[in-house]
């Protein structure tokens, strides 16, 4: 096979596994056009040994000029050095028809550079060439102005190239205040004008803002430049068409836009810092006004349901900070707001739903290792030490206790582009802070609809594999809704919703729920958009909750829960963890293992695959109504740099999930961490520099840089401390930094 330069060097290399594992869409050519030999290529095996496995397939296998499917190249490169059984036998004994080869395949192995939501990754505000920026993104996923540029304009050619814009259209794009510079929006707003388009400036926005703007000024094109909830040293890009974010394949799916990333960077250079033919307007004013008004109209809360309420908001310091707290108090609530103060580099910092995330309530500063009853919430998630330290949770109580039994405590909780938000419920006579996740507030959003009677016909609410195993059931069972699962991320969760479905409430329990809300374009048509609102889905929660009269227990748990618990790991090889991987396959091995020795008699266990994302290993527990009780599943973030081990299921089968779950987590670590990239080298100094210390963080750092013979930059040492947190290796509190365990 005969490579471009520089992607040879990459195959060769192995530096990045979307590449590595990807067909020769690298080079902008359809998938029908790859050969066998660069299909091997691509699964991690060199060139020359390709071409020799190659040669031991023949063509009459595949008549209709189909690609060989993902089981058939695994056996064939497995048993390549043992001179085994004819290659095609797995084909055979699968009985699988060239067709069904071609779309396992094209589902399974084609590029696509962006995760969960958009590309992310850690910045650097240099001026690139496209080719690259795009070779940095491979090397080590740094985002440059550059790479979002580059990105801009490949969806911007795949959506003109398909008939789904024309040149002098209108597109949006906004951003979420993190980059001062303005460089990463800039690069992307002249991205979109050197193709001719009308480039819509809307300035510093919330991310629901860009689809519900979209549709105002009827644009099919939107970006967002945003990494979310990630920390302020990273960066990235959300892209929206026709008010759905892209789908992984079709006229503007992922895929494409992948490919033509690739064929930009191989025959064009940027055209520089001119905005070329098309014009940009700057219409942040507008925009942040039709945000405003849209919140208002929907959020349907009455001054009598804020009746004796107290409201802590937290805007992550980040894009929605300014509308919310305006929005708050024209709708005359009692509110006192924290982390509102955005300057890009404290965005998402000591506050927001990344910190929130992962617990079920917070207590007052129990000593490290120690809490109230059993340090454990009662359904698997662990309390992190000196957790009530952060503004918000410090907030709750404060106002909690003030308020005592007069009145109730609400927190509102937003990301960094407020899409996302948790509710917070002060409990008076535990003295707790109670985390109302993502699965409760869609719960309480689709009660609201049948309270009220619109439902309609054949209602549909989509709750997400993170979920807790029990909604769905009791969507089904107390609301007479549908339930669906979908794979994480709101591109799954609306897909009944871009089908024309009766879609009511998809959600995410990290705090994405995504509902349909009225919105009118400037001539008049009005449609329904429908979009994940941090700050919109909490404020008609809390309007459900006021009008149904229900109590504290209910609002935390409007349905009786499952149990809920994850580990993840930080700075992973994410290339090490894929179908059929070694990894892959331990984590199976060692799962089922006990899964199936430990179940109750009449269970089962069996590995469910989700074709929407073929790398996840999930594994499933059934009752003996084939009712899914439980599920262990493992997947690399599509959002951050870790590889996350995840669990949901009934209070009786937790005792050997968590046993499986700890096993696979404690082997993910060990196997998963790149302990040579620079963020791990740092994470291991701050670990050996603590010991058995409590340190502050001027202090620890000075001490790491020291020992490292190397300075690091405040934004990455607060973005390495963070991730220590999540994975629960350090605590930090007013008193310092202490090491876990």
């Amino acid at each position: 096979m005969t490579c471009k330069s520089p992607w040879k060097e990459l195959y060769e290399k192995r530096i990045y596994f979307a590449v590595r594992r990807s067909p020769a869409i690298l080079f902008g050519r359809s998938t029908d056009e790859v050969s066998s030999i660069e299909l091997l290529a691509s699964r991690g095996i060199s060139v020359e040994r390709a071409a020799g496995l190659a040669a031991r397939v023949d063509p009459a296998w595949f008549p209709d000029g189909a690609l060989l499917d993902i089981e058939f190249l695994d056996e064939l490169a497995a048993g390549a050095d043992e001179g085994g059984a004819s290659a095609g036998e797995p084909v055979a004994k699968a009985g699988k028809s060239a067709s069904e080869s071609f779309r396992a395949i094209a589902g399974f192995c084609r590029t696509r550079l962006q995760g969960t939501d958009g590309l992310r990754g850690k910045t650097k505000n240099i001026e690139l060439s496209y080719r690259k920026a795009l070779a940095l993104f491979l090397l080590d996923g740094t985002v440059t102005p550059a790479f979002l540029g580059l990105s801009a304009k490949a969806l911007g050619m795949e959506c003109l190239a398909n008939g789904l814009i024309g040149e002098g259209q209108n597109v949006v794009v906004g951003a979420d205040g993190r980059d001062t510079s303005g460089a990463f929006a800039g690069a992307v707003l002249a991205a979109f004008a050197e193709l001719g388009f009308r480039v819509l400036d809307a300035g510093i926005i919330a991310t629901p803002g860009i689809p519900l703007f979209a549709r105002r000024a009827k644009c099919r094109i939107g970006a967002i430049v945003t990494a979310s909830h990630n920390p302020a040293n990273q960066n990235g890009i959300k892209f929206i068409h026709d008010g759905f974010k892209l789908a992984d394949d079709g006229p503007a799916g992922e895929a494409g836009l992948t490919a033509y990333m690739y064929r930009i960077a191989d025959y064009e250079a940027p055209s520089g810092s001119s905005a070329g033919q098309g014009e940009i307007e700057d219409v942040s004013a507008e925009a942040t006004e039709f945000l405003y008004r849209v919140d208002m109209e929907n959020a349907r809360l009455e001054p009598k349901l804020l009746a004796g309420l107290r409201i802590v908001y937290d805007g992550a310091n980040g894009a929605y900070s300014d509308v919310a707290t305006r929005v708050l108090a024209d709708l005359g609530a009692d509110f006192r707001a924290v982390n509102v103060d955005p300057k890009g580099y404290n965005i998402n910092q000591d506050g927001g739903v990344g910190e929130i995330e992962g617990h079920a309530f917070f207590e007052d500063s129990p000593a490290p290792g120690e809490g109230k009853g059993d340090g454990e919430s009662g359904l698997g998630l662990k309390q992190e030490p000196h957790s009530s330290d952060l503004p918000t949770i410090r907030a709750m109580f404060d106002e909690g206790r003030a308020a005592a039994e007069t009145g109730r405590v609400f927190g509102i909780v937003n990301d960094g582009d407020g899409d996302r938000g948790y509710l917070l419920a002060y409990m008076p006579g535990e003295d707790r802070v109670y985390v109302v996740p993502g699965d409760e507030v869609a719960f309480w959003l689709a009660r609201g609809r049948r309270d009220e009677g619109s439902l309609g016909r054949e209602p549909v609410c989509v709750n997400s594999v993170e979920s807790d195993i029990l909604a769905g059931h009791y969507v089904e069972k107390l609301l007479g809704a549908r339930s669906e699962i979908a794979c994480v991320g709101d591109k799954h969760l609306l897909e009944a919703a871009k089908a024309g479905r009766n879609h009511i409430v998809g959600c995410e329990e990290s705090g994405h729920v995504t509902f349909g809300v009225p919105v009118t374009d400037k001539e008049g048509n009005s449609c329904a958009v429908y979009t994940g609102n941090g700050l919109l889905s909490i404020l008609r929660a809390i309007c459900v909750i006021q009008e149904s009269g229900a109590g504290l227990d209910e609002i935390i748990h409007p349905f009786p829960p499952g149990v809920k618990d994850f580990r993840c790991v930080y700075f992973v090889d994410k290339s090490r963890f894929y179908r059929g991987s070694k990894v892959w396959r331990e984590d199976e091995m060692l799962a089922m293992e006990i899964l199936l020795k430990r179940k109750p008699e009449g269970y089962s266990v069996r590995r469910v695959d989700f074709p929407e994302d073929p790398q996840m290993l999930y594994l499933a527990c059934f009752n003996p109504e084939s009712l899914m009780m439980g599920a262990l599943f493992v997947r690399n973030s599509g959002t951050e740099l870790k590889s996350c081990s995840t669990l949901r299921c009934s209070r009786s089968l937790y005792p050997m999930m968590r046993e499986a779950l700890l096993l696979v987590h404690e082997r993910n670590r060990e196997l998963m961490k790149d302990r040579s990239s620079r963020d791990a080298v740092v994470e291991e100094c701050v670990l050996y520099c603590l010991g058995s210390a409590t340190m502050s963080r001027d202090s620890l750092k000075e001490k790491v840089e020291k020992r490292l013979g190397d300075p690091i930059a405040e934004p990455d040492f607060a973005a390495i401390l963070y991730a220590m947190r999540k994975e629960a290796l350090l605590a930090e509190s007013a008193d310092g930094i202490t090491r876990i365990g």
